[in-house]
């Protein structure tokens, strides 16, 4: 994690795409995640009143956002094939699950701008992720994270779970 953190392009270029190792380190991180959201949510630190009990709510949570992790993976996978690429959905994977990685380690501080610049380190990180590990120039690398970032924020409005929405709820 700390070369992904520190050197982001050496990490894509050098990392292999294990499919196992990739998914439970996204696992784990979603996880601390999830536990850290439930324990801002439950101490009053946002204004969300839960109706399920803390199990519950982090066992739908995580599902949730496991759901979205597999769409999204196989979102990126679709248009990276549509725009001229050979990728293998393990690519896409690996790429989802690595640059959600600043998203997962502060997306559930309750404050917007923190959320805000989770949510750009992880979109700069998947435009990286994209262009090395699928071989695309920057144009496309961009126009595929941008692609992605609006699904992501369809699906979030649909399905109504605001897990990660820089947007405070009233």
């Amino acid at each position: 994690m700390r070369v992904l953190l520190d050197d982001p392009v050496k990490f894509f270029r050098k990392k292999e795409e294990g499919l196992l190792r990739t998914i439970f380190y996204f696992m784990a991180f979603l996880l601390f995640f999830i536990i850290m959201n439930e324990a801002m949510v439950r101490y009053g630190f946002v204004k969300y009143q839960p109706v399920a009990g803390v199990f519950e709510s982090i066992a739908i949570n995580y599902a949730a956002v496991l759901s979205g992790f597999v769409l999204l993976s196989f979102i990126t996978f679709v248009l990276s094939s549509m725009a001229g690429t050979k990728a293998s959905l393990k690519q896409s994977i690996f790429v989802i699950a690595h640059s959600s990685t600043p998203l997962l380690l502060l997306g559930w501080v309750p404050f917007s701008v923190v959320k805000v610049i989770a949510l750009i380190w992880s979109v700069l990180f998947l435009t990286l992720g994209i262009k090395i590990k699928m071989k695309f120039d920057y144009r496309k690398s961009v126009t595929i994270a941008a692609l992605v970032l609006v699904i992501l924020f369809v699906v979030i409005v649909l399905s109504q779970n605001y897990i990660i929405t820089p947007i405070p709820l009233a």
